[in-house]
């Protein structure tokens, strides 16, 4: 059914013509044009933007980081991201691209129950990944000396993808300077101060980076509030049987994520 409401959608701007049967004069085939192509447009500079400063002020603080604390400060951080990756990778991997495309082909009355799909299935896959996080340090992958950045990071990287999943009902609404902006300023406090400590305060990296995993919290906070607001339920559902589809669902998708990291 949902595919056949996507292809229907899909038949309907193309053929010109509105849900009623009428015709599109040439003016308001122009007009629906260059509105949607401005939109693309504008989602498109907004993200590449985003992402571009945001990465150039992360290129920023490892060279910082290296100069500051030299080979071994660099190798933590380095490491710690790492791991933090990781981690985000089993706990959030599959949703944002699954959330999207199912959001997007739901009529309104379908995505409550979809969202509480979502939600469930998420905070499930979520725990999965603070298990994975507790096992590398019971077995040693983390380093005692290193914990510290190795969770501040890991809080930080799970918080931020998390609030991909989260910004599903404004991505598939193709709403997405919000979310953009919103995951700029929140990364963009977080590697300036971190900056400013190292440039100015000279503290262990641990106190560096502190900022980080308030950071990581603010955004998926943020992100969920966003979901809220476009009328997305807070509340998860509790169906085992929903829980297992909507992870199969998610199987191709994180495994895409998987190859491109």
């Amino acid at each position: 059914a949902s595919d056949e409401r996507f292809h229907s959608k899909l038949f309907t701007l193309m053929s010109g013509s509105d849900v009623s049967g009428r015709k599109y004069t040439v003016r308001e085939r122009r007009s629906k044009l260059v509105s949607s192509a401005m939109k693309v447009l504008t989602n498109a500079f907004w993200l590449s933007f985003c992402r571009i400063l945001a990465d150039l002020l992360s290129f920023a603080l490892i060279t910082v980081i290296s100069r500051k604390y030299g080979p071994a400060g660099t190798g933590d951080y380095s490491y710690a991201f790492a791991v933090g990756t990781l981690v985000a990778m089993i706990s959030t991997s599959g949703f944002e691209d699954y959330g999207i495309r199912q959001y997007a082909r739901a009529v309104a009355a379908e995505r409550p129950q979809l969202w509480r799909d979502i939600l469930s299935a998420q905070c499930a896959q979520l725990l999965v990944g603070a298990l994975a996080f507790g096992l590398f340090a019971l077995v040693g992958i983390i380093r005692k000396g290193n914990i510290l950045v190795v969770l501040e990071l890991s809080v930080y990287v799970v918080g931020w993808t998390l609030s991909r999943t989260f910004f599903v009902p404004a991505m598939a609404a193709q709403s997405m300077v919000r979310p953009a902006l919103t995951d700029l300023t929140c990364r963009l406090t977080a590697i300036v101060s971190a900056l400013l400590a190292v440039l100015l305060l000279h503290p262990a990296l641990p106190v560096a980076l502190a900022v980080f995993p308030l950071a990581g919290v603010t955004i998926a906070t943020l992100a969920l509030a966003n979901a809220a607001a476009r009328g997305a339920p807070l509340r998860p559902g509790r169906s085992v049987r929903r829980i297992i589809s909507t992870l199969r669902g998610t199987m191709p998708f994180a495994g895409s994520d998987v190859l491109n990291q």
